[in-house]
């Protein structure tokens, strides 16, 4: 029992070395550590170097309105919430040369989770070790279908009444 502990801690060493430092390849998840090297005035853009070779140039993102409404509905009973549009927005960010949009928060430690551009994905992995500056790891993924933007296509199935 002694030696299979060794072996396994043994193994999970190697599977994190090579993961952190194996650089991206389609369809091979990828364990990275991002980090902030910029960080424009309060609320502004930001830099963000996800890989060696991936760096985005962050925007921030306004999508939503002042207040809104979602109506929803909980063990069949509607329920509506009443929503903060820049509250929401809080840590949304996007690149357009990078087709990014991500959610980036600094508050504890460094989490970004969102789209990187049509099949690339970033989320954070909570269980995983940091790196030797703090910084919490990331996995890195691809998915196999892209975003597509057809027209016509609807949400709802149909199903809204006036």
């Amino acid at each position: 029992m002694h030696y299979f502990r060794e072996a396994m801690t043994l193994f999970t060493f190697i599977a994190v070395i090579s993961f952190y430092t194996s650089r991206h390849v389609e369809g091979a998840p990828t364990f990275v550590f991002p980090k902030i090297l910029e960080s424009r005035s309060e609320g502004a853009g930001k830099v963000l170097a996800i890989t060696k070779d991936l760096t985005l140039n962050l925007q921030k993102s306004s999508v939503f309105a002042p207040e809104f409404l979602i109506h929803s509905s909980r063990d069949g009973t509607p329920v509506r919430y009443h929503m903060q549009g820049p509250e929401m927005e809080r840590n949304l960010y996007h690149s357009v040369e990078s087709m990014a949009s991500v959610d980036v928060s600094e508050e504890e430690r460094l989490t970004i989770e969102g789209i990187l551009g049509d099949r690339l994905r970033i989320k954070p992995e909570p269980g995983m070790a940091r790196s030797l500056d703090g910084s919490g790891g990331h996995l890195l993924y691809t998915v196999n279908e892209p975003v597509r933007h057809s027209q016509g296509q609807n949400d709802y199935d149909n199903q809204l009444s006036f």
